[in-house]
């Protein structure tokens, strides 16, 4: 009639669907009223009862045989439009994914990223909705995408383990280790939690020790990670393998007579004897000696460790300590 082809175009659309929609409820005709929620939903002046139109077509068509396919582009719709207008997202986002089929990935990331569009993720319902929008952008095959989304979610609260996870999994993927680098200092910049900056200052140590060959850049982090926690036996390990592969002697002397502060027993004896044999080979005999002496001095002293004072002894031409060696 009249009124159906005034609701489809023209002027007076809002006119005709008030007109129509008691009738179309009547007679129950889910065609009839998703029409008419349809004009609600693009015309209304007001956000809320766009919204309202939304969420009721949402639900209509979702509960319809026929018009399910449309369900997802009207909770697309209302995600956009809460978005837009600063409303709360959680809703809108579960409708999308719940109405999602697993072959509608692309239909899907298409929506999350109409509706996050390129504005600022200032609150934790664009973060959650950046973080969905990354998922579902990733799982559509373009990555390049997906890591830009979670980038700019992670800048936004830079200690979510999880968001970090994913990210990285993404750049390993790509086999980028300088950029996971740079994302881990990026974030180590504003990680207070410990195990949390242990577990950063590691992996920038390791990618860049392992894969990116950077041993300088390797150093500094677990230096950096042996300063948050001295009883970080990695790190100190990791730090003793590096100083010995780029030949920085003094240096390995300092790190071990760090560790030998707090070391007693046996534990005390065997990090005197690396401090000697390392102090020897860097010429420094006046430091070799000294150890030797206290080694020497020491009641936990084993057969291994006077191998090892003549063998530094020899090494540095200290006649009178490799006799006290002997002698022991």
């Amino acid at each position: 009639g009249t009124l159906e082809k005034l609701l489809a175009a023209g002027d007076h659309r809002v006119a005709a669907a008030s007109a129509l929609e008691p009738i179309y409820r009547a007679e129950e005709s889910v065609t009839g009223i998703l029409r008419v929620l349809e004009v609600k939903a693009s015309l209304s002046l007001a956000t809320d009862e766009r919204l309202a139109a939304l969420d009721e077509a949402t639900r209509v068509a979702a509960a319809s045989q026929q018009h399910r396919a449309h369900a997802l582009d009207f909770a697309g719709r209302g995600l956009a439009e809460a978005t837009a207008a600063d409303e709360p997202l959680e809703s809108w986002i579960e409708r999308v994914l719940v109405l999602s089929r697993d072959g509608e990935v692309k239909r899907k990331a298409a929506l999350f990223a109409k509706a996050l569009g390129d504005r600022a993720i200032d609150n934790q319902s664009l973060f959650l909705l950046a973080t969905h929008a990354g998922d579902a952008i990733a799982g559509a095959g373009d990555v390049p995408a997906a890591i830009a989304v979670y980038r700019r979610a992670l800048a936004y609260d830079p200690s979510s383990a999880d968001l970090l996870s994913r990210l990285d999994a993404l750049l390993r993927d790509q086999g980028s280790p300088n950029e996971r680098v740079q994302l881990y200092a990026a974030t180590l910049e504003q990680e207070t939690n410990p195990a949390q900056r242990r577990q950063l200052l590691h992996a920038i140590g390791g990618l860049s020790r392992h894969e990116l060959n950077d041993k300088s850049t390797a150093i500094q982090a677990y230096r950096a990670a042996l300063n948050d926690d001295v009883e970080d036996r990695d790190a100190f390990a990791a730090l003793s393998e590096l100083f010995t592969e780029v030949a920085a002697w003094p240096n390995l002397v300092a790190l071990l007579e760090e560790q030998l502060r707090n070391a007693t027993g046996r534990d005390a004896v065997i990090l005197r004897s690396q401090i000697a044999e390392v102090a020897a080979t860097s010429e420094q005999p006046l430091e070799a000696a000294m150890h030797c002496g206290a080694i020497l001095g020491d009641p936990l002293v084993e057969t291994t460790d006077l191998d090892v004072i003549e063998r530094v002894a020899d090494k540095i031409g200290d006649v009178t300590l490799l006799a006290a060696s002997l002698e022991k």
